[in-house]
């Protein structure tokens, strides 16, 4: 933020002085009161606030016009291309609503169907993250013939809209201040905001071993050494093999 400077009064020299916006200081240092500055903030000047209208129609007209759009939309996403990006993003987003409750999802390799039951933890693009007992599953959405899942009880974490929750002041500061600097290093951010494909939130785990689940050849487990675009390269024991996307049924972190 080098380049977004503020003019503040020097109450010694009398004149206006400018400063670059301050880097966040230690967590030892931050005053609540500062967020995450060195400097005092400036006094808030009262300002009046008005609520805007939540709607100009009368509620009965409101919710009439509210009906006949819904189904309008449903009639659309039945004619809809399956593989419409559009289509796909609403599934994504219906995905994301179910974080942290416990899913069943129904996984379609070759012949055979999988079932794979964990905590559902987030959705990317084309791609959704099973917790199951610790370990993380990657399930392309193509390969998902259903899913099921239960209702929110006390064993579930619910974390849907709370992943940002419990970040202290100095990290909302940085993301305010520096948003597309600390998401773009960032995969599992990256994700959170915009979504992700499984290529290249696989990046992450260059270097580390997975196992490949695909269609005709069963498992691979190997060290992740490569990914593309339309498949990836895993080192076994002493050689490499290159498996396609699209044999993929899903991946163990």
């Amino acid at each position: 933020m080098g380049d977004i400077r503020k003019s503040h009064y020097d109450k010694t020299t009398g004149y206006q002085r400018h400063f670059q916006c301050p880097t966040c200081i230690s967590e030892a240092e931050n005053d609540p009161t500062r967020f995450c500055s060195p400097y005092e903030c400036p006094e808030e000047i009262p300002t009046k606030r008005f609520s805007a209208p939540t709607r100009i129609l009368p509620i009965k007209e409101h919710e009439e016009l509210k009906e006949c759009i819904h189904e309008i939309n449903q009639l659309l996403l039945a004619f809809a291309d399956e593989r419409d990006p559009h289509l796909l993003e609403s599934f994504r987003l219906k995905v994301k609503s179910m974080r942290g409750h416990f899913v069943t999802v129904h996984v379609l390799c070759g012949k055979d169907e999988t079932h794979i039951e964990g905590e559902l933890s987030d959705a990317g693009k084309d791609f959704l993250i099973i917790d199951h007992s610790n370990q993380n599953f990657f399930v392309p959405y193509e390969r998902i013939c259903n899913i099921n899942h239960s209702e929110m009880n006390e064993h579930m974490t619910g974390r849907h809209g709370r992943e940002l929750a419990n970040l202290n002041d100095c990290c909302r500061r940085e993301l305010m201040l520096n948003f597309g600097e600390v998401v773009a290093a960032n995969p599992f951010l990256i994700n959170l905001f915009f979504g992700m494909r499984l290529n290249k939130f696989l990046c992450a785990f260059l270097k580390s071993d997975i196992c490949v689940v695909t269609k005709d050849k069963g498992e691979k487990k190997g060290c992740l050494l490569a990914v593309e675009e339309a498949n990836l390269t895993l080192g076994i024991n002493e050689s490499k093999e290159t498996i396609a996307f699209e044999e993929i049924c899903f991946i163990k972190e």
